[in-house]
């Protein structure tokens, strides 16, 4: 079993991801929070494979907890599923060293294949964000592929 954590400054948000992972084969949700603070805890105590956050947490961001992890924790990759503009903060995330960005109206498919693609080693992008890198930056997809994107939204 893999696990992850759940991380979201709202309950009702964050037990319905522990559920969605819950019930996915080859998942475990080792545990929940809705700070930075409760997220490194987290991690220290359970080990997991991946934490799942999103953007807005209490007194924080899901930013600030991806820059933590990489300095404490830095074989914990984070996936962030978020309401916000994903042409801007995808790049943010991928920025502060994160290894992905979904969109929270994605769906539950994308989010357990954008979990599964992460704790495989791969990046989870939509096909919006890599378009957007595609033509701001060039021909990226030798440098995303070599990071493994995945493009897994339409």
């Amino acid at each position: 079993m893999k696990k992850v954590i759940v991380v979201d400054d709202h309950p009702l948000l964050r037990e319905g991801l522990e559920a969605l992972i819950s019930y996915e084969d080859g998942l475990t949700c080792c545990g929940s929070g809705g700070s930075v603070e409760e997220a490194l805890e987290l991690v220290e105590r359970t080990n997991p494979g991946l934490v799942l956050s999103d953007l807005n947490l209490s007194g924080s961001n899901g930013i600030e907890l991806i820059k933590e992890l990489r300095v404490r924790r830095p074989e914990v990759p984070v996936l962030i599923v978020s309401i916000h503009d994903e042409l801007i903060y995808a790049e943010r995330v991928l920025r502060a060293g994160g290894r992905g960005y979904i969109a929270k109206e994605a769906g539950r498919r994308v989010i357990l294949d954008g979990i599964n693609a992460v704790l495989n080693g791969g990046v989870c992008v939509s096909k919006a964000v890599s378009d957007s890198f595609h033509q701001r930056f060039g021909n990226t997809s030798s440098m995303l592929t070599s990071v493994g994107c995945l493009q897994l939204q339409s």
